[in-house]
């Protein structure tokens, strides 16, 4: 089992935050163009 560091923890989810990010901003793009 892999233990999970809260600093892991708060990088794991800025990753995923920055992801949703990317997401958000191509499907804004597409739909606008």
């Amino acid at each position: 089992m892999m233990i999970i560091t809260e600093d892991a923890q708060k990088y794991i989810r800025e990753k995923i935050q920055k992801s949703k990010r990317e997401i958000v901003l191509r499907v804004a793009v597409s739909g606008v163009g």
